[in-house]
Order: structure tokens, then sequence, then C-alpha cells
């Protein structure tokens, strides 16, 4: 069962950085969610760890707050880090 919990984890973690990244170049949740053409309530759940997020989806938010997948998932820093301490 801990291969759910790291999971999940990461999945909250992600939800963080992209909320993070989001208010850091000032856009609101309903400007990105338009960008997406999705609701403003489908893109909240992407950030609060509710809906679920395919690759497709993660790449185009990274579009939008023009950074790259790396940088919004973190791969290299932060992010890496918090799950190697909670694995």
């Amino acid at each position: 069962m801990k291969s759910q919990s790291s999971h999940n984890y990461i999945v909250t973690e992600l939800g963080k950085r992209v909320k993070k990244i989001r208010r850091e170049k000032g856009f609101t949740q309903e400007f990105v969610a338009e960008k997406m053409g999705i609701s403003q309530s489908a893109y909240s759940k992407i950030e609060n760890d509710i809906g679920s997020c395919t690759f497709n989806t993660l790449k185009k938010i990274a579009d939008i707050l023009q950074v790259s997948m790396p940088y919004l998932c973190d791969v290299h820093n932060e992010l890496a880090n918090k799950v190697k301490k909670h694995l």
C-alpha cells in the first residue's frame, strides 16, 4: 500500500507546485482554465489534487504558464527531494 500512498503524495505536491507557479505568474485559475478549454472548477480540481491529470494536461498547463515540463514537475529539486524523503 505504500506505493499508493507515495503516488498520492506526488500528486498532492504536483498540485501545490502548479498553484505556486500560476500565482507567481500572476494568472488566475479562470485564465488558465479558459486557455485550456475547461471550466474553472475542473482546473481547481487539478490544483487541489481531486481531478486526474494526464501528461497532455500537464503539458498544456506548462505551456500556458510558460515553463518547461521539468520545471513544472520540479524533477531536479524540490519535488524530487520531498518524494525521496517520503518513500
